[in-house]
């Protein structure tokens, strides 16, 4: 039989363990960045396939297509590029080049559109106005229309003309909302970080390092009163709700929302809601609500009232009754998110 011995130079001392130890967390943590590596080019992948699915439907068919129109009886041509100017909506998507052949049209292969041309002509010369505009030009950009400008103050034409709009999933292009940063101000963004100049359904929000974030109306007076958020993988420190923007504008440190004079918000982190110090009464008020990944927050600005699906209660922060009323001119506050992590804004309902 094979005798074997002991070799001593095999042997593992306390001292090879105690370093083996010490190597567990720095593997961990290489191993965790390589996940983070490609996570990040998942999403990049992801992205580039959305993004190209839509150019595909926006160039299907030529861009500088001219494409003959019957609104409501009344003969319209317009570019193709005009009619697939904003991205990702239904009038995009129809006028993209696939759907040529199936789209109704007349009897002289006019492409039917059942609008009043009154209420469908605005919507046009818009959008025929927003393709017109230059970075750095020296007139203002195009305002949306308005019951007051556009609509001689015709309340009936113009909530016509929201419908239709929102009918055609253009609302966010027509009344948009920027997405701006209260802190690191305008900092740039490292490779991995993304956060969209722009709101559209579903946005997604990647961000590395804590950022503070509001969303600002655009040449438009329209106020949003409710806004969905979904967090995602990696919130480890959130907070969402209503901020006012010309209180922290200028501010260069990196505030929490709960820390700025006239906020109302959620802490997804401590399951506490926070009232600003303008209002009267305690400013934490503590309800055990139990977020998670894939939790989406709606924020309401009547009352200012936070509602989390997975659980369908709602929180309300103390004494919102006292806070101003909602359809008082002096209430400034806009939609408002802090933290780091991925997040989703994935609706937003607002009053033109």
């Amino acid at each position: 039989m094979a005798s074997f011995k002991d070799n001593d130079d095999t042997s593992t001392s306390p001292g090879d363990i105690t370093k083996a130890f010490e190597l567990i967390p720095k593997l961990l943590d290489q191993r965790q960045k390589e996940l983070d590596r490609q996570e990040n080019m998942i999403r990049k992948e992801r992205k580039a396939l959305e993004e190209e699915r839509k150019l595909y439907g926006a160039t299907k068919g030529n861009s500088y297509d001219v494409i003959h129109l019957n609104v409501g009886g009344v003969r319209m041509d317009v570019l193709r590029l005009t009619l697939t100017s904003v991205g990702n909506s239904v009038l995009a998507s129809q006028f993209s080049g696939r759907w040529d052949d199936s789209l109704v049209k007349d009897r002289d292969g006019n492409f039917f559109i059942d609008q009043p041309v009154e209420i469908f002509a605005p919507l046009v010369n818009f959008l025929r106005s927003t393709l017109c505009e230059s970075p750095g030009g020296q007139t203002d950009p195009q305002p949306p229309p308005s019951l007051e400008t556009t609509f001689g103050k015709d309340k009936e034409k113009y909530t016509h003309f929201l419908r239709m709009t929102e009918y055609y999933g253009m609302t966010h292009g027509v009344y948009p909302f920027h997405i701006r940063q209260i802190a690191p101000p305008q900092e740039e963004l490292d490779e991995e970080e993304i956060i969209p100049e722009r709101y559209f359904p579903g946005c997604e929000v990647v961000a590395r390092h804590f950022r503070c974030l509001y969303l600002n109306r655009f040449q438009h007076n329209g106020r949003v009163e409710s806004f969905d958020v979904r967090l995602g993988l990696g919130v480890t420190s959130f907070q969402v709700g209503w901020i006012d923007p010309n209180l922290v504008r200028n501010d260069t440190s990196t505030p929490r929302l709960s820390k700025l004079s006239d906020a109302v918000c959620i802490d997804a982190k401590t399951s506490t809601t926070h009232v600003g110090t303008s209002f009267s009464g305690p400013l934490d008020d503590e309800r055990t609500v139990g977020i998670e990944d894939g939790t989406i927050i709606r924020c309401t600005r009547f009352n200012y009232s936070f509602e989390l699906n997975h659980d369908g209660r709602e929180i309300l922060p103390t004494n919102y009754s006292q806070a101003p009323n909602r359809d008082s001119p002096a209430d400034h506050r806009v939609p408002a998110m802090c933290g780091s992590g991925t997040w989703q804004i994935t609706k937003i309902i607002f009053d033109p």
